[in-house]
């Protein structure tokens, strides 16, 4: 699955996910020219909703606003350290799914058109699905594709999600009128999945004030372990779930 590591500094809970190939972390401001670099091809954005970037000031305001929300993330690539692409998640008003539950949570993502093709987008989905399904307690992820964009919906595809239903008529924040589609994936469904591809459990690093949530959940503490946040060290429990 994916790796979890919280980084807690005085102000903020920063939130670093790890795969084979990728890193998914906060945005930086020193990642303006990276961003452009990919966010300007006109194949990208429009898709998406979102106009193509026009400069690396755009990009860096873009970070600053946009990519400054709760659970957005860049995804950057180990093996050169730089961000080829991003993925998030949208709740309540912030979403596209109208009636969407305060459990549940939209799933946006986007990858550099150079790395199309390698799986590092599915890759990065699956690992934010299980951020989403063992620490936030959401109990469904949606994701939302214009008529059109099968790359957006392989990858849901490839992650399982089902098919929910389609909205007509959906004004675009570019000024175009689309068809939409919306797919879903349930916790129930997902761990069914990972029982599926022989995921026997799952595990998450949870703080004193959040493990009576797990427990509710059916999580069991392991162990308690100190973990270093800047120079506190701060109790937390391994605590595991039997799929």
């Amino acid at each position: 699955m994916c790796e979890v590591l919280l980084e807690i500094d005085m102000k903020k809970t920063a939130c670093q996910l790890t795969t084979d190939r990728l890193i998914l972390r906060p945005w930086q401001e020193s990642d303006a020219e990276a961003l452009y670099k990919y966010a300007k091809d006109p194949e990208i954005g429009p898709a998406a909703d979102w106009p193509p970037h026009t400069s690396v000031e755009d990009s860096l305001e873009v970070i600053r606003t946009v990519f400054s929300a709760p659970e957005t993330y860049a995804v950057v690539l180990k093996e050169t350290g730089e961000p080829v692409g991003s993925i998030g998640l949208l709740f309540g008003k912030d979403s596209h799914v109208a009636g969407i539950l305060p459990d549940e949570a939209e799933i946006g993502y986007w990858t550099g058109k150079p790395y199309w093709g390698r799986g590092l987008m599915p890759e990065a989905v699956r690992c934010l699905l299980y951020h989403c399904f063992t620490d936030l307690g959401i109990s469904a992820v949606w994701g939302a594709y214009y008529d059109g964009n099968m790359k957006s919906r392989r990858v849901m595809d490839k992650c399982c999600f089902r098919f929910h239903h389609t909205e007509e008529g959906k004004m675009s924040s570019l000024g175009d009128v689309r068809k939409e589609h919306f797919m879903k994936l349930s916790k129930e469904e997902w761990e069914k999945m990972a029982r599926e591809y022989g995921v026997p459990k799952i595990d998450v690093e949870a703080s004193i004030t959040a493990r009576p949530f797990f427990e509710k959940h059916g999580y069991t503490a392991v162990k308690a372990q100190k973990a270093k946040a800047n120079r506190l060290y701060l109790t937390n429990y391994v605590m595991e779930k039997t799929l």
